[in-house]
């Protein structure tokens, strides 16, 4: 149960983020003449700015973690670059 919960959470906080981006776009952005964006266009911009503002926790990093953690870590850090642009590449395309 506790899965189902965590991928229900993950799907509420998605679809909020979403929602929240392409409103605050139309309130602010739409008014200074730039236009309206689809939820394809939220999404992308959150990838963006998900990518740019993600930032490691260098202390737990460094002291906290069993080597294997560590080690996982270290691989996600290396390819969520990659990931990111493929799902970013993926929703240019509805765009």
């Amino acid at each position: 149960m506790k899965v189902l919960g965590k991928i229900f959470a993950s799907v509420i906080g998605f679809t909020g983020t979403l929602f929240l981006l392409h409103n605050m776009w139309a309130w602010f952005i739409v008014p200074l003449g730039m236009p309206q964006i689809s939820y394809a266009h939220a999404y992308g911009i959150n990838l963006l700015i998900t990518h740019i503002t993600f930032q490691v926790d260098a202390y737990s990093f460094k002291n906290k973690l069993t080597e294997t953690e560590k080690d996982t870590k270290t691989v996600t850090l290396m390819i969520l670059p990659w990931i990111i642009l493929l799902f970013g590449w993926i929703t240019n395309l509805f765009m």
